[in-house]
C-alpha cells in the first residue's frame, strides 16, 4: 500500500527527520547534519521514479555535501565542495546534481560520473533557492539580490567552455527585496507557470511561454515559503508573522443551470493586496515564529508547514484545521518534503539496486590543468553499496 513520509531538517539540530504523515509515527532519523533552507534534494531509481533512495544535504556550516541511503540510518558519504551551497536541486531524470552558492555561482555535477562539468557565474548574492521544470528544460533561481533568473539546462550541460558565457532565458527584476522560495507547476515548460516569493511582501505569477508576470498577490507580511495544490488552483505562503495564508487561483461563481463551478480565467494581471482586503484569504493559525517550509501531500487534502518555533504542523487544507504537531527537533525546522515512502526505508537487506552515485568533484575537466585534482571524499563502510567506485 502506498504511504506518504514527512523528511524534515533543522539548521542547528543536526538530525534528519522522517515521519509517517497519516498516523504521525517517527519512523526513524539520520544524524549528522544541519541544513538551511531549500539546500536538502532526493534522488530516485530508475526502477521506481516515484520512490526516493538517497538524501543529498549541503552542510551549512562548511562547503560539504552529505549523503544517506534510506536503507541505514548511517551517513554513507561526504563529499568535499569548492563552495559552500545555499541551496541544491536534483533533475527529474536524476542525472544531474545542481548547486547555488553562497557567491552565486551555479555548479553543475553529472550524479553518475561525479564529474563537476559547469560553473557559472549567475547571481550577485547568495542563491536561496533552485528548482527544475517537470520535463527537465528549465533551472528557475532566485537569489539573495533580488532576482529571479531562468535558465536552458540544455545550456548548463553543454560541453561549450565557460569563458564563453551563458545568458538566462528569462531574468525577472520585478521583486525588490530577497528571493525566499519559488515553485514550478506541472507539464512541458512552455506550459508552466512559476509562482516566486520574496521578502517584499508579494507573491508573483510567471507564465513560461512569454516570461510574463500573470499576477501579483500582496500579504500582510514578509513571505519566506510558498507551496501549490496539485491542481494548481490554490497557493499557499508562509509569512514571517506564522501565518500561512491559502490564496485560490480561480474564482468560484454561481450558475443557476449548474450550480457552483470553477471560473477559469485566472486572475488579470495586476495586484491583488491582501494586506488591505483580506476577506478573500483562508489563514492557517498554529505556528507563533517565521514559516520556513511548506509541503503538500499527493492528493492535495493535507498541507505540511515547518518554523522556526521548531514545530512542523499537519493541516487539513479545505479547513485550515491543524491536524498534527511534531515538536521532536531541538532548533529551527528548515525543510519539510511530502514524498512516497521509500520502498526499502531502513531494509539492509533489500534486493532493488541503488543507483550507482560517484563523489562529487571539485574542478572542472580540463580547466584546472597541472593542479592536484584529488578529491576529498570519506567513505563510510555501507555493505550494500560496495559496488560503488571511490575516486581517489
Amino acid at each position: 500500500m502506498l504511504s506518504e513520509v514527512v523528511v524534515a531538517t533543522s539548521s542547528n539540530d543536526a538530525y534528519i527527520y522522517i515521519w509517517d504523515i497519516r498516523s504521525g509515527t517517527l519512523l526513524t532519523t539520520f544524524k549528522g547534519n544541519k541544513t538551511d533552507t531549500h539546500a536538502i534534494s532526493l534522488l530516485s531509481p530508475l526502477y521506481q521514479p516515484a520512490r526516493k533512495a538517497y538524501i543529498f544535504s549541503a552542510q551549512n556550516d562548511r562547503p560539504q555535501i552529505n549523503v544517506w541511503s534510506f536503507r541505514k540510518d548511517q551517513l554513507l558519504y561526504k563529499f568535499t565542495v569548492p563552495e559552500k551551497l545555499s541551496s541544491t536541486v536534483i533533475t527529474n531524470n536524476n542525472n544531474y546534481f545542481i548547486g547555488g552558492s553562497e557567491n552565486g555561482r551555479i555548479f553543475v555535477w553529472e550524479v553518475t560520473t561525479g564529474k563537476l562539468i559547469k560553473i557559472i557565474d549567475a547571481h550577485y548574492k547568495a542563491i536561496n533557492v533552485m528548482k527544475v521544470t517537470s520535463d527537465d528544460n528549465a533551472l528557475i533561481t532566485g537569489s539573495e539580490d533580488s532576482i529571479v533568473k531562468v535558465w536552458l539546462l540544455n545550456d548548463l550541460i553543454d560541453n561549450q567552455p565557460i569563458r564563453n558565457g551563458i545568458s538566462p532565458y528569462f531574468t525577472w527584476t520585478e521583486h525588490t527585496l530577497p528571493i525566499t522560495d519559488l515553485i514550478c507547476g506541472i507539464g512541458l515548460m512552455n506550459y508552466t507557470r512559476v509562482v516566486t516569493v520574496s521578502l517584499d511582501r508579494s507573491c508573483k505569477i510567471w507564465d513560461l511561454s512569454d516570461g510574463k508576470c500573470l499576477a501579483t498577490i500582496v500579504v500582510p507580511t514578509n513571505i519566506r515559503a510558498v507551496a501549490m495544490n496539485p491542481t494548481e488552483t490554490s497557493i499557499y505562503v508562509g509569512g514571517g508573522d506564522g501565518l500561512i495564508y491559502s490564496i485560490d487561483l480561480y474564482s468560484k461563481s454561481k450558475n443557476s443551470q449548474y450550480g457552483s463551478k470553477v471560473d477559469l480565467n485566472i486572475y488579470p494581471e495586476g495586484i491583488i493586496d491582501f494586506s488591505t482586503n483580506n476577506k478573500d484569504a483562508k489563514v492557517f493559525k498554529g505556528h507563533n515564529q517565521a514559516i520556513n517550509s511548506l509541503s503538500c501531500s499527493f492528493d492535495g487534502s493535507l498541507l505540511v508547514s515547518a518554523s522556526d518555533d521548531e514545530k512542523v504542523i499537519i493541516w487539513d487544507a479545505e479547513s485550515q484545521q491543524q491536524l498534527k504537531s511534531f515538536a521532536h527537533c531541538k532548533g529551527k525546522i528548515t525543510n519539510v518534503q511530502v514524498i512516497l515512502r521509500p520502498i526499502d526505508l531502513l531494509d539492509n537487506q533489500s534486493k532493488y539496486p541503488l543507483p550507482i552515485i560517484k563523489p562529487l568533484k571539485r574542478y572542472v575537466e580540463g580547466e584546472m590543468e597541472g593542479m592536484n585534482q584529488e578529491i576529498e571524499t570519506q567513505y563510510i563502510g555501507y555493505s550494500n553499496v560496495s559496488y560503488i567506485d571511490i575516486i581517489k
